[in-house]
């Protein structure tokens, strides 16, 4: 319930929290999210949002940014179809990248300072172009890029057929240096 983020959220600040991460699942899943990002907001909080994108239309995202939204991450895991066959959702990265759009046109117009984080899973189906995501950086105004070569999770081992052996890593490290050269 809302009254036990409230009191965790105050409870969290008098213990010294600085940083406030809304993940889940899907964070926007729940109605009252902006609610819960104001009120971390007034606390001081650094609030940051781990989401998908997908529920988040142009409105959506201008009520996080008056709510005092700080930073929001999301995953591409590479170009359209990679992303799309490894998500299993046909037209999800469309809607991540006319996001991330949306929200370079407003760093753009100067009415948002919003961090813009990019995370990319790397598994033996993308590590070929997994890097390609670098590219989006200055279109999209992205602040930063992390690559998690696919590993054990929470005690849950992951398709050993998903994992990339000594080569693969080798040639996912050389594309990566490419591209940064390319869009530094």
């Amino acid at each position: 319930p809302l009254e036990t983020v409230d009191r965790f959220l105050e409870e969290a600040k008098e213990m010294g929290a600085r940083t406030v991460v809304f993940s889940g699942g899907e964070a926007t899943l729940r109605t009252d999210i902006i609610s819960i990002i104001e009120k971390a907001n007034k606390l001081g909080y650094h609030t940051v949002l781990l989401t998908n994108l997908s529920l988040l239309p142009n409105s959506r995202i201008d009520q996080l940014l008056a709510a005092g939204l700080n930073s929001i991450s999301t995953s591409i895991d590479g170009p359209e179809e990679i992303h799309n066959k490894i998500r299993g959702l046909k037209g999800m990265y469309k809607k991540i990248v006319g996001s991330l759009s949306y929200i370079a046109l407003l760093k753009n117009k100067g009415k948002t300072k919003l961090s813009v984080n990019v995370s990319t899973v790397v598994t033996s189906e993308n590590y070929l172009r997994a890097h390609e995501v670098l590219l989006l950086r200055n279109e999209l105004l992205i602040d930063s890029f992390r690559f998690y070569p696919i590993r054990e999770y929470v005690g849950q081992k992951p398709n050993p057929e998903l994992q990339l052996n000594k080569n693969q890593k080798n040639i996912f490290i050389h594309k990566t240096i490419e591209n940064i050269q390319k869009t530094a």
